[in-house]
């Protein structure tokens, strides 16, 4: 295949990109997902580009071709499992509900990727990946399956666990949402399968942003539902959940309904303004997702500075520790610059009972009730 017609069908894709990515800032929430998002597809036009680069200068005689092929194809490998990395984060803080890019667990899993990194800084001098031989063309090296094996083990893994995730939620759209996660590496797959029968294209990049352009529209979908400040699920998303488990309550499953609001609150706008109260939702959010996010728990906004979680527990006393650990991680925040306010909530607990519950709205309107019991205790 010629340079010329090369360009011609990667120009596409990555005009595709430049779209979604100047779409993004009216469309997507400022979440830590929707700016990794942002930067993946960033990242996947710099890929092709590059790719297109190396593919017009391979075996070119120019004085400056070798020094630039050995530049463009270590900042490609490189790109492509940093890129296959970041899609690995970005599906694992999907399945724990936000709060996947950080820890110990991430930095373990960027091992394979500083490995990779380690040897393509080396590879000038040992040319274990690759080299370039006398006419300039790229020759793969003994250790070339690494620039493979480790982005191809991100993106398997990626998909595994959104496969792993589907059944365990209530909600249609949010089956939909982890099957298409799961299904991402499809259209990669097909384009390399297509790429080694008919030696001489390149068919990964198009298929891999036709991919990315399906996760991108299921997300246009999803922001419908979910709360911009927070990350959380929004009322609506919420309204929808609890219509689908009064539908499936007779499967008689351990369900606590925890209603729960910042104390004084509207003291901290007064004192300090909107934006710092803002600041505090945040933190509070991020506290939530931590605790309730390795559990199998549907979190959402309920309104102002009140929080829902249905969660599935064994016993009451599951249930109640969980939220003691919530508590205690709320009162270590330190927002605003380390300003003098202890921040501290309210909640109210209660398990579904169908025979004594209409629906699950009850169960939410007692909820209610006992978190207001709470506060007054606590006053």
């Amino acid at each position: 295949m010629s340079a010329a017609i090369y360009v011609q069908i990667n120009i596409i894709p990555i005009i595709v990109l430049i779209i979604m990515r100047l779409n993004t800032p009216k469309i997507f929430t400022y979440t830590w997902r929707s700016r990794v998002l942002r930067f993946i597809i960033v990242l996947l036009a710099g890929i092709i580009v590059i790719n297109m680069c190396t593919w017009v200068l391979d075996g070119s005689i120019k004085p400056y071709a070798s020094a630039l092929l050995w530049f463009t194809n270590t900042l490609y490998s490189g790109s492509v499992c940093f890129a296959a990395f970041l899609w690995y984060l970005y599906v694992y803080d999907m399945v724990v509900n936000g709060v996947g890019q950080t820890g110990r667990k991430a930095a373990v899993w960027s091992v394979p990727l500083l490995v990779l990194l380690a040897v393509l800084a080396s590879n000038p001098w040992h040319r274990l990946l690759f080299y370039m031989d006398s006419h300039n063309h790229y020759v793969r090296g003994p250790y070339f399956v690494l620039q493979v094996l480790i982005p191809v083990g991100y993106l398997t893994a990626a998909s595994a666990l959104a496969h792993r995730q589907i059944r365990l939620e209530y909600l249609p759209e949010k089956k939909k949402e982890f099957q298409m996660l799961a299904a991402f590496i499809l259209l990669p797959v097909l384009g390399s399968i297509l790429q080694l029968a008919f030696f001489g294209t390149d068919l990964i990049w198009p298929f891999t942003a036709a991919s990315l352009l399906l996760i991108y529209t299921n997300v246009q979908r999803e922001q419908v539902t979910r709360d911009s400040l927070t990350g959380l699920n929004n009322r609506r998303r919420l309204d929808q959940y609890l219509q689908i488990m009064d539908e499936r309550l007779e499967d008689k499953e351990n369900w606590y309904f925890i209603l729960m609001d910042i104390n004084k609150f509207k003291s901290i706008n007064d004192a300090y303004g909107h934006v710092t109260g803002d600041e505090v939702l945040r933190e509070v959010s991020d506290r939530i997702k931590i605790v309730f996010g390795a559990e199998q728990a549907f979190l959402a906004r309920y309104g102002g500075d009140e929080f829902v979680i249905i969660l599935k527990s064994n016993t009451p006393e599951e249930a109640m520790d969980t939220i003691r650990r919530l508590q205690e991680s709320v009162a270590g925040i330190r927002w605003g610059g380390g300003k003098p306010w202890e921040i501290t909530i309210s909640a109210g607990c209660v398990k579904y009972n169908a025979d004594s519950m209409k629906s699950t709205r009850d169960a939410v309107a007692l909820a209610d009730k006992r978190m207001y019991q709470e506060k007054k205790r606590t006053k």
